[in-house]
């Protein structure tokens, strides 16, 4: 007779952070929706979906590679416009109750095709090596469907960094007229990736064993 065990079944997470980032946000995010609460009410006002403040980094990703070869204060403003509607998607959909997997799926997949253009504009114009720039294409991914499918059955992966912290400050650096470190601020992004998906290669075998 099988018996039944009376610890509590792991939580599972749908999404691709880290407990340490998952504890941050619970923090942050009301003073984000205290701050931001202006701009949520007009946009709840004139019903703006979340999932369109997610899929409108897309066509601003491709925008960048049109304009990055003449003007890289337009892509650096670009850039920030895509990180804030990144935080703003999630703001919006729990301001409006409407919060939900599929929004979240929309989310993650909007923020993957937008890095892949921001780091695809850079490659383009020879500032970032082609083969630097292919690996992160692949690895970024990755890490986020590695950390999906890990947190999805319960387990969690730690710690994990987060592109925006080791490389987009090099690539503001450059695009303010600084010194070019994309290549070292790439490598570093890309050993950080590779260890976050051996680590989730490690929990996934060990939660589907």
């Amino acid at each position: 007779m099988q018996q039944l065990s009376n610890s509590p079944a792991p939580e599972s997470h749908t999404d691709s952070y880290s407990p340490s980032q998952r504890a941050l946000g619970r923090i942050v995010r009301p003073i984000l929706l205290w701050l931001t609460n202006p701009v949520l009410r007009i946009l709840a006002t004139f019903h703006v979906s979340p999932n369109l403040l997610s899929l409108l980094q897309i066509p601003l990703g491709i925008l960048m590679i049109i304009v990055i070869p003449t003007n890289h204060a337009a892509v650096l403003f670009l850039i920030a416009a895509c990180l804030t509607l990144d935080g703003l998607d999630g703001l919006l959909a729990r301001f409006t109750g409407t919060a939900n997997l599929f929004g979240a799926l929309v989310d993650q997949c909007a923020d993957q095709i937008r890095e892949v253009l921001t780091v695809a504009a850079v490659a383009g114009i020879g500032v970032l090596s082609p083969v630097i720039g292919t690996v992160y294409g692949v690895l970024y991914p990755l890490t986020n469907i590695g950390l999906y499918l890990v947190n999805a059955r319960g387990g969690s992966v730690t710690p994990t960094f987060k592109s925006v912290l080791t490389f987009y400050p090099f690539l503001a650096l450059y695009l303010l007229g600084g010194p070019n470190w994309l290549d070292a601020a790439g490598s570093l992004t890309l050993a950080a990736m590779s260890l976050t998906v051996a680590q989730c290669l490690w929990a996934l075998r060990r939660l589907l064993t």
